[in-house]
């Protein structure tokens, strides 16, 4: 998706709730401004874009697809790879945002309660709310990527986190891996067990070989 697609997309769904374009053009320029920052490898837009994709082509099958667009775009507005409260950071963010764009109050918590769903990728969801293993699915789809595009986000991730060093970076990802390689599914909707599942595995366990 084009970045000029990605602003297009984004007035249009901002002008469902609010006929303020200028302040809606400005909203959109202060959240590129965030995902564009040095240091973003990783968590910038490419990554949105990734998400929203997904959003769109499963819309019909979700209980709020307007809900789950803003909470893809606000869910790593903050992003610090040493802090522990980006995603806290983040729905207070989106609050704020939203707020000024009249969405409904009702509506606003569920976007943030979307987003905090994404601090812990490894916590039991609700069998009955799709959107949230929808969402949390979609944030987790480069660990079932092809092996060459699953490298190119093990390089980037490094990169974010370069502050810390292979003695402890290790050992970190490493847990991070077993711990999703222990859960029986990583992946909380049928469609993304059938098409990412197994290809997630055996992208986890190749890079647990290379860090061993």
């Amino acid at each position: 998706m084009h970045p000029d697609q990605l602003k297009a997309d984004w007035i249009e769904l901002a002008q469902r709730y609010s006929d303020e374009l200028v302040l809606i053009e400005g909203l959109h320029f202060e959240m590129v401004k965030q995902y564009t920052q040095s240091g973003r490898h990783y968590h910038n837009l490419r990554h949105i874009q990734t998400m929203l994709s997904q959003v769109e082509a499963h819309a019909a099958d979700l209980a709020d697809s307007d809900a789950l667009r803003f909470a893809v775009w606000f869910h790593d507005v903050v992003y610090k790879p040493i802090y522990k409260d980006n995603e806290e950071k983040s729905a207070e963010f989106a609050e704020t945002i939203l707020n000024l764009l009249h969405f409904p109050p009702d509506r606003i918590r569920r976007v943030k309660e979307l987003i905090l769903r994404t601090k812990d990728h490894s916590i039991q969801l609700p069998e009955d709310d799709l959107d949230t293993r929808f969402l949390v699915d979609c944030d987790l789809l480069i660990l079932g990527a092809s092996p060459d595009q699953y490298q190119e986000y093990l390089e980037q991730i490094r990169k974010e986190y370069w502050i810390i060093p292979d003695l402890v970076y290790k050992p970190g990802r490493l847990k991070f891996l077993r711990r999703f390689l222990a859960m029986p599914l990583i992946y909380r909707t049928p469609y993304f067990q059938l098409t990412h599942e197994a290809q997630a595995r055996e992208n986890l366990r190749a890079e647990i070989d290379l860090l061993s």
